[in-house]
């Protein structure tokens, strides 16, 4: 991820770009925790900080 002058990733999600609602940030986590192999909560914490687009 690479990161500009003031430390903000440019491949972030905006607050409004993450889910929203929580079918979608579920969806959303599931699938990460299926890809990566991670436990659920973690999958959710990651989507809704934007560390990971899914």
């Amino acid at each position: 991820m690479a990161l500009t002058r003031s430390n903000t990733p440019q491949n972030s999600l905006t607050f409004s770009e993450r889910a929203s609602d929580p079918d979608t940030l579920h969806q959303q986590a599931m699938a990460l925790k299926a890809r990566e192999s991670i436990p659920y909560e973690v999958a959710v914490k990651r989507c809704l900080s934007g560390e990971s687009y899914v």
